[in-house]
C-alpha cells in the first residue's frame, strides 16, 4: 500500500511539473508541431529579439515591461511614432499558405484612423501583402481586417468589435485557393472567412506597431507574436489561446 501511495505522488508530481503536461492536458501534438514550424515567434520579453528564427527587430520610441504583457513582459506603443522593423529577411517573403497571430491590448481604439497590428511589404505605392490591421474600413473602429496580396487592396474585415483595456489573441489565415479561403481568428473561435490571393515578395520592410513606419500608430500593448508559413487548423489556433500552449513545443517565452 505504501508503495502504490509513492507511486502515485510520484506520477502527481510529474504530471504537474514536466514540460508539455498541465494538470491531466497533454499538449496536442499538433500545436508542438506547428510551433516548431513558426518562421517567427517575437516573445517580446524586453526586447524584440526573435526566439525561434534569426529575425530580430530594430526598436523606435517603445517601452518594455510586465505592465505591458500578457505573459511577462510586453510592449507598449506610444501611438504617435512607436514601431518594430524586422527589415526584410527572405524567410518573413511569404509567397503561400500563411498563419500570424498576436497578443494585443488597445490602451484607447483609435477613431478616424486603422492600427496596424502587423504587417509585411507596404511601399509608398503599395498596400501589405499581408498583415493585420484594426480599424481599417467603413466596418469602424475596433474590427480586425486581414490583407493578403501582392501589394493591392485586398483585405476582409471581421465582424468581431475589439474593446480597449482587454487582451484579444488576433489570427490570420491563408490557406490554399478558391473562395473563401482566409480566415480572421479572434480568442481562438473562428471570427470571419474571405477570399484572398496569395502573398509575394516586396521591397517593403516587416513591421509591428505600424504600417511602413509612416502611419497606422496606435496606442497599446502587444505580445506574444508568431508568423507560420502554413495555414493552422482551427483546433491549433483555439490550443494556442491557452495560457500553457508552448509547453513541450522546444521554445520558450
Amino acid at each position: 500500500m505504501k508503495k502504490l501511495i509513492t507511486s502515485f505522488l510520484t506520477v502527481a508530481i510529474f504530471a504537474l511539473f514536466s514540460p508539455g503536461v498541465a494538470l491531466g492536458r497533454q499538449q496536442p501534438l499538433a500545436t508542438k508541431n506547428a510551433l516548431q514550424s513558426a518562421t517567427s515567434y517575437w516573445p517580446l520579453n524586453g526586447n524584440s529579439n526573435d526566439a525561434k528564427g534569426s529575425n530580430n527587430g530594430t526598436d523606435t520610441s517603445v517601452a518594455y515591461g510586465p505592465q505591458y504583457g500578457k505573459f511577462g513582459q510586453g510592449v507598449l506603443y506610444n501611438g504617435s511614432n512607436s514601431t518594430i522593423s524586422m527589415g526584410n529577411p527572405a524567410s518573413l517573403q511569404l509567397t503561400g499558405n500563411f498563419t500570424i497571430c498576436t497578443w494585443v491590448n488597445f490602451v484607447s481604439i483609435p477613431t478616424g484612423q486603422y492600427a496596424s497590428l502587423m504587417e509585411y511589404g507596404a511601399t509608398v505605392s503599395t498596400y501589405p501583402y499581408y498583415g493585420i490591421v484594426e480599424g481599417y474600413d467603413s466596418a469602424g473602429s475596433g474590427h480586425i481586417s486581414l490583407f493578403s496580396g501582392t501589394g493591392g487592396n485586398t483585405y476582409f474585415t471581421g465582424t468581431t468589435v475589439l474593446a480597449a483595456g482587454k487582451w484579444y489573441f488576433v489570427c490570420g489565415v491563408l490557406s490554399g485557393t478558391g473562395s473563401n479561403q482566409a480566415a480572421i481568428y479572434v480568442n481562438g473561435i473562428l471570427d470571419t472567412q474571405g477570399t484572398l490571393g496569395n502573398p509575394s515578395a516586396s521591397t517593403g520592410n516587416f513591421y509591428l506597431g505600424s504600417w511602413r513606419a509612416a502611419a497606422g500608430y496606435w496606442n497599446g500593448d502587444q505580445d506574444d507574436t508568431f508568423v507560420f508559413p502554413v495555414a493552422l487548423s482551427s483546433t491549433t489556433i483555439a490550443d494556442l489561446y491557452t495560457p500553457r500552449s508552448l509547453e513541450g513545443s522546444g521554445i520558450s517565452r
